[in-house]
């Protein structure tokens, strides 16, 4: 199927007499090359299909020896991996969009200033990026794969897990202000975003969040309200 020829316009011919003449001598370098050490061949190479189409083939060549141990032929074996060579390629494209894909993502999370977060079903952290880290003064090896009670105080973490698992049960985002001390020990203020993170199916399989700290536009807001204030009681007086 392959040269597009039966056995008998090939048994007892010279593969000069039916195979173009630069894949000839291909064939030939390498039946010399097995005979001369004895061991056998592989490799791959495209060839022109009878019907013009061009293939990918692996071929296999090996010494026949007698019972004497002389090498008395050659044995081969010609098999088509265009498909499979076609099939590797396409996962390379593939592997290839999504090791970008991953790192324009990363390049976006650790470049934001909100403290972002993944979290699986049983609450174990998954994702955090650098503004995560450097809030709560940690790095992701130290939290990847644990949950909020192994590092946080264990009044916090309960008040946490009562939270993600009320987003586990209900599927429905949560937004919230509260105070929070960060590595440092200051009072911010943040507001959390937490959200219930759907597989394709529907299914519920874990739990995000984007911390946003507010603390200075609180601040800025308050002034603001104190010099209006103040305006007020002048133009009053």
């Amino acid at each position: 199927d392959l040269y597009g020829l039966a056995n008998s316009d090939v048994v007892g011919r010279h593969c000069r007499e039916w195979v173009p003449p630069k894949t000839a001598e291909l064939v030939v370098a390498q039946d010399h090359e097995i005979i001369e050490t004895g061991r056998p061949g592989v490799r791959e190479l495209a060839l022109i299909r009878a019907d013009g189409e061009m293939r990918t083939v692996s071929q296999v060549k090996f010494p026949i020896r007698n019972a004497d141990g002389d090498i008395v032929g050659i044995g081969g074996v010609t098999t088509d991996i265009t498909d499979i060579k076609e099939r590797e390629e396409m996962s390379r494209q593939a592997q290839s969009a999504a090791e970008r894909a991953q790192a324009l993502l990363t390049a976006f999370l650790d470049h934001s200033p909100s403290g972002m977060y993944l979290k699986d079903r049983n609450m174990n952290i998954t994702m955090v990026n650098r503004a995560f880290e450097k809030f709560y003064g940690v790095e992701s090896a130290d939290v990847i794969d644990r949950t909020t009670r192994t590092w946080m105080p264990k009044h916090i973490a309960d008040e946490l897990d009562i939270l993600d698992l009320e987003i586990l049960r209900s599927g429905e985002a949560l937004d919230m202000e509260i105070e929070f001390a960060n590595a440092d020990g200051d009072l911010r203020t943040l507001i959390y975003n937490k959200f219930p993170v759907f597989a394709p199916s529907g299914d519920i399989v874990g739990i995000g969040g984007v911390n946003t700290d507010v603390t200075n536009i609180r601040r800025q807001e308050a002034e603001i309200m104190q010099t209006q204030a103040r305006l007020s009681a002048y133009i009053d007086h």
